[in-house]
């Protein structure tokens, strides 16, 4: 892709190891970076994981990917932390204002899993802290540390059915889900249990969230999707 869109990620905050080093550390995993440039985008770390976008930065992107990872905390919603949520609240803080930013500009945006979520926060929605506790079943997250994958139900009328069909297979990890539905926001995929796999926005151009983990799907077709409409909006904003 000729003048590659600059895509703007989301970046993690956890103690990891390497080599000799135990230590906090800022970073998105690989699989969103590699897929973002084989689809034909720039990809660039945000430091949003410190608790606050950089403007001057986020200036220069022409799309957002907000990034899964750890659970939103609570008090974003207006509720209080259950014991099964882990919370990265100095996070929050910095992927709230990078929506900000990327919504008042009218950026392309894509959530992924976390990413969804955070999306439906924003908008005023809540979040189901622990899914167990309301479908009866671990099949979104059945073993730590390990992907899993479930069908959805795809609303055939919405955007991404263009790009994944009505009932693609998906890759999946997480534990909490959409609770009350954001304002602007559209529900548009399903899991069997009824807990809702996608949204996009009636208000903007082009904001989706996906529950599921559209970094890791063969050929990673929603990413190709987001990378081609960021294109698009730098071709006609350059």
């Amino acid at each position: 892709m000729a003048n590659r869109p600059l895509i703007g990620l989301t970046t993690y905050r956890e103690s990891i190891r390497w080599g000799k080093w135990h230590m906090p550390a800022l970073f998105t995993p690989e699989t969103y970076v590699s897929a973002v440039d084989r689809a034909g985008g720039e990809p660039l770390l945000l430091p949003t994981a410190l608790g606050h976008a950089r403007s001057a930065v986020l200036a220069l992107v022409d799309g957002l990917l907000v990034v899964g990872g750890a659970d939103i905390a609570a008090e974003n919603y207006g509720e209080r932390t259950q014991p099964e949520t882990d919370p990265r609240p100095v996070r929050d803080r910095g992927e709230l204002e990078a929506l900000d930013y990327a919504l008042g500009n009218d950026l392309p945006v894509l959530g992924v899993c976390r990413g969804m979520q955070l999306i439906n926060v924003h908008a005023g929605g809540s979040l189901i802290q622990h899914l167990p506790t309301q479908v009866g079943h671990h099949e979104h997250l059945r073993t730590p540390g390990e992907f899993g994958s479930h069908p959805v139900r795809v609303d055939q009328a919405s955007r991404i059915s263009t790009v994944v069909g009505p009932g693609p297979v998906v890759t999946t990890y997480h534990h909490q889900g959409i609770g009350r539905l954001g304002s602007g926001l559209k529900a548009v995929a399903w899991a069997d249990d009824g807990v809702i796999e996608a949204v996009e926005s009636t208000t903007h151009s082009y904001v989706i969230g996906v529950q599921w983990h559209a970094e890791r799907d063969d050929g990673t077709p929603l990413i190709e999707a987001f990378v081609e409409q960021c294109a698009r909006r730098k071709a006609k904003w350059p």
